[in-house]
């Protein structure tokens, strides 16, 4: 601490050089100096330089460091305060904004959000592809809704740097930009993926031409070490050789030729020398979830549809070892785009789906205290780590900092923290699970069922919808039977009673939420969940699932009589004053 000065003594210009050179070098000035730190350039934000603001922001984030949230949004009113504070961010420093609060798990306003994206529409042209692709992944996870003329802008805009983007930053564009609702036009998604498939296409091909020169070269020093060669065999390791360096052939994108070369594993981190990479799991996970994205029966899907298939059959889920959000996008386009994938693949792939549910973030440690908690815990122990400081500099507390181990630890769990899946990743894999269920083992959907149920609070309307349809899918009871109320008594887990207690609670959770969106005459939520639940019937659903319909219907019924039964309001302007005339 003493190192890097008082913070407290220091400019906030001071302040935002100090800490990216922190960041930069690696160096750990503790948590209690990093909180002083930001309370500094809190209390003196209205002289601190956007760039600065910025620059301190992003700088905390890569130390893993986040500051309260009061000094956060406190920040960020200084740069909202002034509309030509964010106008005036360049693009690099606008993705750097998005980059630092989503590590710091900090939501901004829509009304920021709105001033940001407004800001970055000026500056779209002067963006790289990687910028743009991370610019869409920051507004994806702040939860910004742009609006029709802005997604048509960026479309136009990034049309021109998909030639020379790379493979992450083409599969991030596709992706994002249909997560966001931009509706890109049919011609820019097929541009994307022809790029995608071209890129593979080429790494195949140099990985080919590489592994024979390789192979021609090893035969070559066997050869020469065996003895002196025959003129024949010269003349075989010529020809091999001229071989080697003949080109390979553009394969036909129609023909299932995208496959992995022997020697590499179903991850694609094998690298050959002299060739480029192959696509990553995560590239193909985001590629295959905005091929299924788009709209079915068009010509990018039925173009794309098997190259894509085939980059997904190569991949071996174990090995590729995926987070559960792009493992359930792998499942969701083989569900949406009726893949065929060999039945050990979906088998593995459904076990690592069980396997990510049933784990904590930390080995051996509950993921869901952790989850419901985690808001509280960070802000106060932000505001004692602040109160401690304050005290040593005011001389009525000497606390040496942790030690540095014991920070490695806590930010390895923290990062394992940031790892665990959020509760819509969990109901989407629940939902996916119900669907290949004939592939799944029944331990495996009640776990995933299990884990859903336990964050149920967490879920949206549109989240819980979806797993109510897969419990009727599976055709849980809620109403188990009293011998099997009382095994799952005794079973905490759950599976003994098949699901039943949790599908129980999720019914009671949206029975409850239908009453209170009634009780508040909200009939838009009340609509949105009428229509799912009408839109995801089927033939053979339980009873329970009948009766929701019904309670949703009536609700809505409710609301609609009510609002037709109160008079319109009139509006009238008030006579002008002319007693003074």
């Amino acid at each position: 601490m003493a190192a890097a000065g008082d913070p407290y003594q220091l400019t906030p210009r001071a302040v935002g050089a100090l800490l990216p050179a922190l960041a930069a070098t690696g160096h750990d000035p503790g948590p209690l100096w990093l909180a002083a730190a930001s309370a500094a350039l809190h209390f003196r934000r209205e002289a601190a330089h956007r760039r600065d603001v910025v620059a301190a922001l992003s700088a905390l984030a890569a130390l893993r460091h986040a500051p309260a949230p009061a000094v956060v949004s406190d920040l960020l009113a200084r740069l909202q305060g002034s509309r030509e504070n964010v106008s005036r961010l360049r693009g690099a420093e606008l993705v750097e904004l998005l980059a630092a609060l989503k590590r710091m798990r900090y939501r901004p306003s829509r009304t920021f959000l709105r001033l940001l994206m407004e800001a970055a529409v000026e500056k779209l042209p002067r963006m790289t592809a990687a910028q743009l692709a991370a610019l869409l992944r920051g507004l994806s996870w702040a939860g910004a809704r742009p609006g029709a003329a802005w997604g048509r802008e960026f479309v136009r805009r990034s049309w021109a740097v998909l030639p020379g983007a790379g493979p992450g930053a083409l599969a991030d564009l596709l992706h994002f930009a249909l997560l966001l609702r931009l509706q890109p036009h049919p011609r820019w998604a097929h541009d994307c993926l022809a790029l995608l498939r071209d890129a593979q296409r080429t790494a195949l091909s140099q990985r080919r031409v590489a592994m024979r020169t390789r192979t021609a070269a090893d035969e070559a020093a066997h050869t020469a070490a065996a003895g002196p060669d025959s003129l024949q065999q010269q003349q075989q390791q010529q020809q091999q050789q001229q071989l080697a360096q003949q080109p390979t052939p553009p394969e036909d994108s129609h023909q299932q030729h995208w496959r992995w070369p022997d020697d590499c594993d179903g991850s694609g981190s094998r690298d050959v020398p002299g060739a480029p990479p192959l696509l990553t799991p995560h590239q193909i996970a985001l590629s295959a979830h905005a091929l299924a994205l788009l709209p079915q029966g068009g010509h990018v899907a039925a173009s794309h549809r098997q190259f894509l298939c085939a980059c997904i059959g190569a991949l071996q889920p174990r090995a590729a070892q995926l987070p559960l959000r792009e493992l359930s996008y792998l499942l969701y386009a083989v569900g949406r785009l009726r893949m065929e994938v060999p039945q050990g693949w979906l088998q593995e792939a459904l076990e690592q789906v069980h396997l990510l549910t049933a784990r904590g973030p930390v080995a051996g440690e509950p993921r869901m205290p952790q989850l419901q908690h985690r808001h509280q815990q960070q802000e106060r122990q932000q505001q004692q780590q602040e109160q401690q400081h304050q005290q040593v500099v005011m001389g009525k507390q000497q606390q040496a900092p942790p030690p540095r181990q014991q920070r490695g630890r806590s930010r390895l769990a923290q990062a394992a923290d940031e790892d665990a899946p959020a509760a819509e990743e969990l109901a989407a894999a629940f939902s996916l699970m119900a669907h290949f269920s004939a592939a799944a083992e029944p331990q495996w959907v009640h776990g995933a069922l299990e884990a859903t149920a336990a964050v149920r609070h967490q879920l949206s309307d549109e989240a819980l919808v979806h797993t109510l349809v897969g419990c009727a899918a599976l055709e849980l009871s809620t109403n188990p039977p009293p011998d099997r109320a009382r095994a799952a008594a005794a079973d905490p887990s759950g599976s003994a009673s098949g699901g039943a207690g949790a599908a129980a609670a999720l019914l009671r959770l949206m029975s409850a939420r239908l009453a209170s969106q009634a009780a508040a005459r909200d009939m838009v939520r009340l609509s949105k969940v009428a229509r799912l639940l009408q839109a995801h019937w089927q033939r053979g659903f339980p009873a329970w699932y009948h009766d929701l319909q019904e309670q949703a219907r009536q609700a809505l019924a409710s609301c609609a009589s009510d609002a037709a039964s109160q008079p319109a309001r009139r509006f009238v302007g008030r006579a002008p004053d002319t007693r003074g005339l």
